[in-house]
């Protein structure tokens, strides 16, 4: 007994293995400490893991519209996968709106030591959203589909659009083209369906969505009958302008009339202070148009009256009929300065006569020197670079008040100080041609463009300030292509070319809409929008190919011009916003 109370005794005073002991009881709460660290570390990874790769998922997803909405979350989930580089088998699921992409992870991890402490699997479940964003106004959209360089850039001309984007909706590799021009295009952002070939400012984004005719649904302007004269301050002239196709019309015999013919009627000798002392017969002394323009009305009264047809073409006047509707006097006319008054007459007499009433054999070209006609078009060479550019018969001659209405011929203003009224005016089977360092104003008002040869031209120095309607049906358009798809009369020739040319200049607050037309800026010296707070230029295509000096610079500041918004808005990439 007394040696086994000497072993416990011994026993008990023993400190050796102590810790063997501590560490026994301090195992299990060791161990659920590192299972947990363990399990903690993972589940982080983890979460990362699928995180980063939700995101580059609905980035994707959303930034790529060149796959329908129905499709991007196939898409979402398909890159998501290519980019999770973890272990877990997780579930998708999406939810998808043309500008919203939103895809959530979630699975379970398993847990190393947790479960044998009694900790259940870990559920993970991410997710991660993405917008598109469409605060950007697209200030330039060409709406072709398959051209190559629908936007495009060449020469010397410098392109800044403060704060707008430039979109093309063709599907070409070279949808925007801007390989041969001095300056680097900038803007907001570019953007293209297809591709870009040469540089721009940012670099042109890829497989953006198309973006659709703003304007498509805007019904255009009712065409009306055709203005008889315009009006006109100058009340002395014989009452205003007075048609030379009235006289035309009206000549009993429909075979063309020579030009010594009409020189022959033409011959007299005025002798009004207007022509100095000089005697001789009107087609022989060289003065301008613009002291012609300026006879009073017995002096003009006297001029016309060495028209043979004189009493006919009078009834015309005082009782207007459609046969009576032709080519303006040119007489007001100031876009031909410093030549023969008269032999300016006989030109465009015997054009209109001769050549539109027995049209000669294909190709139909009549040549008289101030003016041409091709293939039934009018044309003049302007003064800067001798270029053919169609023109009306309808002059307006200088210090003008024009009024809305249908213009049947188009209309070619060569003056200063020609205004236009507030309203819609359609320019029906002919040209708008600005031409010879003309200037015009126009505010709050339409030009709609209808029937064949109805297109936009500003040429030679000229310079057109216009603000569009502020409200109605057709607000915040300048120009409008019209195309009624329930009237194919109303459609205008998809072939039209819109220019402003040779040192033209465009003022303008507004939209320029030519959907199924071409717009072109070139030539030396040409402008656009360096005063304009807020512009739009859409057409078929765009072509920027001025020389020297000249220079496009866009805004949309709407609210400082004081029209509706430009539209449309640019899909101007994606931001996550979960």
């Amino acid at each position: 007994m007394l040696a086994m109370g000497h072993l416990r005794k011994k026993f008990l005073l023993n400190e050796s293995g102590q810790i063997g002991v501590i560490f026994a009881l301090m195992a299990v709460p060791l161990l659920a400490l590192t299972s947990a660290a363990i399990d903690y570390s993972r589940v982080t990874q983890e979460r990362s893991s699928i995180s980063s790769a939700l995101d580059a998922a609905v980035l994707a997803a959303a930034n790529n519209n060149a796959i329908p909405v129905e499709e991007k979350d196939a898409y979402a989930a398909t890159h998501f996968r290519s980019n999770y580089n973890g272990d877990l088998v997780l579930g998708l699921t999406s939810s998808v709106t043309t500008e919203k992409v939103r895809l959530v992870a979630k699975g379970e991890l398993p847990l190393t030591f947790g479960n044998v402490i009694g900790i259940k699997d870990q559920v993970i479940e991410e997710a991660s959203a993405a917008t598109l964003m469409t605060e950007n106004t697209i200030c330039v959209l060409a709406l072709s589909e398959t051209v190559d360089g629908a936007v495009s850039y060449d020469s010397d001309l410098e392109f800044v659009a403060n704060g707008c984007s430039v979109q093309s909706n063709s599907t070409s590799g070279s949808a925007i083209l801007a390989e041969k021009n001095l300056y680097k295009p900038t803007a907001e952002s570019f953007c293209a369906v297809g591709g870009i070939k040469g540089e721009v400012e940012p670099h042109a984004k890829g497989e953006c969505s198309p973006i659709a005719d703003p304007y498509v649904s805007v019904a255009p302007a009712a065409i009306g009958e055709c203005k008889r004269e315009f009006l006109v301050e100058n009340t002395s002239l014989l009452n205003g302008l007075i048609p030379l196709g009235d006289i035309v019309q009206a000549l009993p015999s429909i075979n063309p009339i020579p030009v010594d013919d009409v020189l022959a009627q033409l011959k007299l000798t005025h002798t009004g202070p207007q022509f100095g002392t000089d005697k001789g017969p009107i087609d022989e002394q060289r003065v301008t148009l613009e002291k012609v323009a300026n006879l009073g009305g017995e002096d003009m009264r006297k001029l016309l009256e060495a028209y043979e047809p004189y009493g006919e073409w009078m009834e015309c006047l005082e009782n207007p009929k459609p046969v009576c509707y032709g080519f303006d006097n040119p007489f007001l006319n100031t876009s031909f300065r410093e030549v023969p008054a008269v032999g300016l007459v006989a030109e465009i007499f015997e054009i209109s006569y001769g050549a539109l009433l027995a049209p000669v054999a294909e190709p139909e070209i009549v040549t008289t020197g101030l003016v041409e006609l091709i293939n039934g078009q009018l044309y003049s060479r302007n003064n800067i670079d001798n270029e053919l550019v169609p023109v009306s018969a309808n002059l307006t001659g200088g210090n003008i008040l024009l009024s809305p209405g249908t213009y049947c011929g188009g209309l070619t203003v060569d003056g200063l100080n020609v205004r236009f009224s507030a309203g819609d005016y359609i320019f029906k089977d002919g040209p708008l041609t600005f031409l010879n360092e003309s200037q015009a104003t126009a505010s709050n008002v339409t030009f709609g463009f209808t029937g064949s040869g109805a297109t936009m031209s500003i040429e030679s120095g000229s310079s057109l300030k216009i603000k569009a309607a502020t409200d109605g049906p057709r607000k915040g358009l300048a120009f409008m292509q019209m195309i009624d798809q329930s009237a194919a009369g109303n459609r205008a020739p998809e072939a039209g070319v819109n220019r402003i040319a040779s040192g033209g200049q465009l003022s303008m607050s507004g939209t320029a809409y030519f959907p199924e037309q071409t717009l072109i800026i070139t030539g030396e010296n040409t402008h656009i929008g360096s005063s304009s707070p807020a512009v739009g230029l859409i057409a078929d295509t765009i072509s920027f190919r001025g020389a020297r000096g000249s220079r496009v610079e866009l805004a949309v500041d709407h609210v400082k011009a004081g029209i509706p918004p430009i539209e449309p808005r640019a899909d101007d990439g994606v931001r996550l916003v979960e």
